[in-house]
């Protein structure tokens, strides 16, 4: 560019001024990207750390209460499971309120056993609204309270009674909504279950005995609608448990008598 002076000066053109541009458009772009996908590659790193450390407490707390699994013959209680649900009784420690016997109170609670009853089942609802995931669900079961009678020892259950007869009219006289509990999990999305049957292994089981193992079979996403009930084709988690209190005759295990042999 030539001015009065009859000096030159540098600028820039038009055209050299577009380029510039464009070039900073596409570098600004690749960075973009590049941000973008590391920020997907990070947040995927971090739904997988979570889901394996919520499969793997998951896991492990069924088996901690599946070793510790037994029937309650005075209650006819026992293992109950299909496919994807589970409830059986297991022990537990007795809460500390349980405890202490006050004769001020108006209803006297019977004695706490360590018995609890668990259950698991996979709630996976067609809707969007509808809830998915893993529930749980826990019933301390209370013994019966012990009286003297005046012929017989007498069981009553009065504690119960009163406390589930107060609870269903709290229900209808003040008509609050009955608020769902929060679910276990929502990160599993699959969850399964098979019995060992001496044999073979089974989807269901029913019965006042306990299976010799129980597998457990968690995983991220739900069981395709077109599937196999056998055939999961994504990644999953699974581990057979052993029920060291199952009375079943494929959990005897068989000692070899020793041999005389003659001299």
């Amino acid at each position: 560019m030539r001015t009065k002076g009859g000096k030159t000066r540098a600028a820039f053109t038009l055209v050299e001024v577009v380029l510039a541009i464009l070039i900073i458009s596409g570098i600004m772009t690749v960075l973009l990207y590049f941000y973008h996908r590391s920020a997907q590659v990070r947040q995927a790193a971090l739904e997988e750390t979570e889901f394996l450390s919520t499969s793997r407490m998951l896991l492990e707390q069924i088996t901690m209460e599946l070793r510790t699994a037994r029937v309650a013959e005075d209650q006819f209680i026992g293992l109950e499971g299909s496919s994807n649900s589970i409830s059986f009784v297991c022990t537990s420690i007795p809460q500390m309120a349980r405890w202490i016997v006050s004769t001020n109170e108006s209803v006297v609670l019977p004695p706490a056993t360590d018995l609890k009853r668990v259950s698991y089942r996979l709630l996976s609802g067609t809707n969007v609204s509808d809830r998915k995931g893993i529930d749980r669900a826990e019933e301390l079961l209370h013994g019966a309270a012990f009286t003297s009678g005046t012929n017989a020892t007498e069981f009553v259950n009065t504690a119960e009674t009163n406390l589930t007869v107060e609870a269903e009219t709290n229900f209808f006289t003040t008509n609050q909504l009955v608020r769902m509990p929060p679910l276990l999990t929502e990160r599993v999305q699959f969850l399964g279950f098979r019995y060992w049957a001496g044999t073979n292994w089974t989807d269901s089981w029913s019965g006042m005995d306990l299976p010799a193992g129980v597998e457990v079979t968690v995983a991220r996403d739900p069981m395709p609608v077109d599937a196999a009930a056998e055939e999961y084709p994504f990644e999953f988690f699974r581990r057979v448990i052993y029920l060291p209190n199952s009375t079943h005759p494929s959990n005897v295990v068989q000692v070899a008598q020793p041999q005389e042999f003659a001299l």
